[in-house]
């Protein structure tokens, strides 16, 4: 039948982080706080669908959750918590992007979200903490491996075999060929 399709991602942040587990939705987490892993309820966790985490620092994290991918469908939604994940509230508008694979956060206002529109895999990104999106890169459809920021300003896509980077904040992506 459908079977699971599990996926676990990492997010660490200085000294604590978040793992979140995906199996078709998200199905637990853990937090390491203090240097030590403890159970967690993640994000997503309630809308039965996927999620993906994005940390800024060890208090500001983002979470993209398709809410209700195996229900009611409707659509990819960003979520804020500002207490180390402890809580989320569901900030801004609805992500065009669906389904949302990969997300990094820059800043507490730039989140980019790397997902499938139609037949190709977009970055869509909010510059203003999820108020609006734009679509800032498209590229053929194909497998994503990572999407992360490295500073505010510089960023990189790793996507079917190539690397993409930023080196504005996510405004513009340019191919780098090695």
């Amino acid at each position: 039948g459908a079977g699971p399709i599990p996926a676990v991602q990492l997010v660490l942040a200085g000294t604590t982080g978040w793992v979140l587990q995906n199996d078709r939705a998200v199905v637990n987490g853990a937090r390491l706080v203090g240097g030590t892993w403890a159970g967690w309820y993640p994000a997503c966790a309630g809308v039965i669908g996927p999620g993906q985490l994005a940390a800024v620092n060890a208090s500001d994290i983002f979470a993209v959750c398709d809410n209700g991918l195996y229900s009611t469908p409707s659509g990819e939604h960003l979520y804020r918590s500002t207490n180390g994940g402890v809580s989320f509230s569901r900030v801004g508008s609805t992500l065009p992007t669906y389904p949302a694979d990969e997300a990094a956060a820059a800043s507490l206002s730039t989140v980019v979200v790397a997902g499938v529109r139609g037949s190709h895999t977009v970055l869509e990104a909010t510059f203003n903490g999820g108020a609006t999106w734009s679509q800032v890169l498209t590229l053929p459809a194909g497998a994503l491996g990572d999407l992360g920021f490295t500073t505010t300003t510089q960023g990189v896509l790793i996507v079917a075999g190539h690397l993409d980077m930023t080196r504005d904040g996510g405004h513009t992506w340019i191919r780098i060929t090695f």
